[in-house]
């Protein structure tokens, strides 16, 4: 996903923090992955998918609040409280 300039582009001019993309990524990543709930799932381009799933932010892993600043929504830390679960293991 690094050199995959769209993305970038998009999650910069956002203001998306690269700490949020990487949690959607780890998330992309247990569902389509073998095991996860959508391992079923064919596409032909992988990363536009997850760039969609970026710019639509299709988990509700963030949030922004009056002041323009993007936060982590429930889902969000649910989120990251399962793959630091994991990470630690």
């Amino acid at each position: 996903m690094r050199d995959y300039e769209p993305l970038w582009r998009y999650t910069q001019d956002a203001g998306i923090d690269n700490d949020m993309v990487a949690l959607a990524w780890a998330e992309f990543r247990r569902r389509f992955c073998a095991g996860g709930t959508c391992e079923q799932k064919r596409y032909k381009d992988w990363r536009k998918t997850f760039r969609n799933y970026v710019e639509n932010n299709y988990f509700k892993l963030w949030a922004i609040d009056k002041d323009g600043q993007y936060f982590l929504t429930s889902a969000g830390k649910q989120c990251q409280r399962v793959h630091d679960s994991r990470e630690a293991a």
